[in-house]
């Protein structure tokens, strides 16, 4: 009879503590999975997914309630930020995955080629996971976009970050997010309301690859709308349109001055929207437009800088199943 003594040693390998922490800038808990810390790197997998899903729900509610927001800080953009702090916190988990795998035992079992797929799980799961689980907040609550263009300048400048409350219109194929964006899906359902006059939405553009828009609602279904000398009349009304500076520093570019004005709605809704053109610019007198039933005329606070539905031919009248939702603007950051 072989006693359990006289069976072959299990082949081992050397863990190196620098070589641990080196792999966890390819995932945080890859390094500690590597130095056969299996128990630690799951539970380190599970707290990133958690705080990705806190991170992303706190983000999206502070946009919601202060919006719209600017991560600019020190010239460097949202994306550059989110990089920087990231690549700092990982660095931080690195040199204390080194010193917590060093301080442990070093020599242990060969991984066997089955073990790879191990690495794969821990690798990919904080990726897919959190993914997944952001992903019904983007589709039923908030969705949030970065400002790519300044056609809705001064109410939103290039760079700023808002979101769509989802729920305010109800939900239809646009609500969605691609790619399930592509389903054959007609209507809107969950309707609590309407758009209103003045409310800015995003939007999907048919006729520029539908592609996400945010413009501001100024037609109603069944609307005549008229631009004549820079004012925006609605069904032979004349919008009030009070001018607040003539010569605003920076607003059409650096360096470039421009008048700004403050509009107010029939129904109370005020603004401030800006001209670089005078009230001479292209679209500042155009024909009627008659707003069809289902759909709604969008214009940019930038008037003579925005493509809107005064250009038929780009974006015109928007059908109703085409929204995305109504933007969460917070009015004391724009008066």
């Amino acid at each position: 009879m072989t006693s359990s003594n006289d069976l072959p040693a299990a082949p081992t390998r050397r863990v190196r503590p620098w070589i641990a922490a080196l792999l966890t800038f390819i995932g945080l808990g890859v390094g500690l999975f590597y130095a056969r810390r299996t128990r630690a790197a799951i539970q380190v997998v599970i707290i990133q997914l958690l705080l990705t899903v806190v991170f992303a729900a706190a983000i999206l509610l502070i946009l919601s309630n202060t919006g719209p927001v600017s991560f600019t800080f020190q010239n460097l953009n949202a994306q550059s930020l989110s990089d920087v702090i990231g690549l700092g916190v990982t660095a931080v988990i690195a040199i204390a995955v080194w010193v917590y795998v060093s301080r442990g035992n070093t020599i242990v079992e060969k991984s066997g080629p089955s073990r790879l797929w191990g690495y794969g799980a821990i690798w990919l799961l904080p990726i897919i996971g959190g993914m997944l689980l952001a992903l019904p907040l983007r589709i039923f609550a908030y969705q949030p976009f970065e400002i790519p263009a300044g056609s809705m300048k001064p109410t939103l400048q290039i760079g700023d970050f808002i979101v769509a409350k989802k729920w305010s219109y109800g939900y239809s194929r646009a609500s969605l997010v691609y790619p399930l964006t592509r389903m054959p899906m007609e209507g809107r359902i969950l309707t609590f309301s309407e758009p209103k006059r003045g409310d800015i939405i995003v939007f999907k553009n048919s006729k520029d690859g539908n592609k996400d828009y945010i413009k501001r609602v100024i037609g109603m279904p069944g609307d005549t709308v008229q631009m004549l000398g820079g004012r925006v009349h609605i069904n032979g009304q004349t919008v009030q349109k009070d001018l607040l500076d003539a010569a605003a520093p920076n607003v059409c570019g650096r360096g470039f001055s421009g008048a700004t004005y403050r509009e107010t709605l029939e129904n109370g809704v005020s603004y401030v929207v800006q001209e670089c053109a005078g009230d001479d610019g292209h679209l500042d007198n155009t024909a009627a437009y008659q707003v069809p039933a289902g759909h709604y005329f969008m214009m940019g606070d930038n008037r003579d800088q925005s493509q809107d539905s005064r250009v038929i031919s780009q974006v015109g009248y928007i059908p109703r199943d085409a929204i995305v939702g109504r933007v969460a603007i917070n009015s004391k950051s724009i008066d």
